[in-house]
């Protein structure tokens, strides 16, 4: 027996900014493997950059579908960069309420296709755990308000089937000891959210 977890989204998945060590995933699936005392077998399919609209695109790829068929266990990080891509485009808040409105229309397709996948796979049984936003560029202008809408769309979904797990506090409270120079997590701030999805994951066993 072993539990099949399946990793989907952006840098947080990768584990960009960890450098030599672990980043998130590898954490977590060490971390399952101690709590359930079975193998955990990894399908990581993250890509660094990636928005939601990009994740949906990808929901399309035999090699994507299959591990979201095989899987028990699945974490999602996305969202960040589609608000970074908004600032990218100018400090206009249209822009930004834009990017957020069409982020919540993408998370809804993400979670209906991979429900889809689910409906058609031998394996029922799964959770999904939606990996909320910390604040990678504080010094934008709103940063945190827009955050916090795009976090508040994560949360939406928490039920018992899928977990909101909530990082931004934690950050919050530690963003220097927790962050790489380019604003990624270090090690420890891969450490606290493996932590908090592990938890998040006990309060709903």
């Amino acid at each position: 027996m072993h539990v099949t977890y399946t990793a989907l989204g952006d840098s947080l998945t990768t584990g960009v900014g960890a450098f030599f060590s672990l980043g998130f995933v590898k954490r977590y699936a060490r971390m399952l493997e101690h709590l359930y005392h079975v193998p955990v077998a990894v399908k990581s399919k993250g890509k660094a950059g990636l928005t939601s609209a990009e994740l949906l695109a990808r929901l399309r790829r035999i090699d994507t579908r299959n591990a979201i068929a095989e899987a028990d266990l699945i974490t999602i990080t996305i969202g960040g960069n589609d608000l970074l891509q908004a600032y990218r485009r100018g400090y206009h808040l249209h822009a930004l309420e834009h990017s957020v409105n069409q982020f919540a229309v993408n998370l809804q397709l993400i979670l209906a296709e991979i429900k889809a996948i689910k409906a058609l796979s031998p394996k029922k049984s799964y959770r999904i755990q939606l990996i909320g936003l910390y604040n990678p560029f504080p010094k934008h202008p709103y940063s945190d308000y827009f955050i916090h809408k795009y976090n508040n769309i994560l949360k939406s979904y928490h039920s018992n089937l899928i977990n909101y797990v909530d990082i931004y506090p934690l950050f919050e409270q530690n963003h220097a000891y927790l962050l790489s120079f380019d604003y990624h997590p270090n090690s420890k701030g891969y450490q606290v959210i493996a932590e908090q999805a592990l938890a998040t994951l006990q309060g709903y066993r």
